[in-house]
């Protein structure tokens, strides 16, 4: 594993120990817009959980 994969699986998990579900939602409709579009409600749900 890459140093910057290992610093982003990192952001990940404080993200999702310390982020609301909402906040979460807000952070992934900014980051990922076009993938967003392209992804069901469930598959996006999943990657927040």
């Amino acid at each position: 594993m890459t140093q910057k994969t290992h610093i982003a699986l990192q952001r990940r998990l404080i993200d999702n120990l310390s982020k609301t579900a909402d906040q979460r939602y807000i952070d992934f409709i900014e980051k990922y817009p076009n993938l967003f579009q392209r992804l069901t409600n469930v598959q996006i749900a999943a990657y927040l959980a």
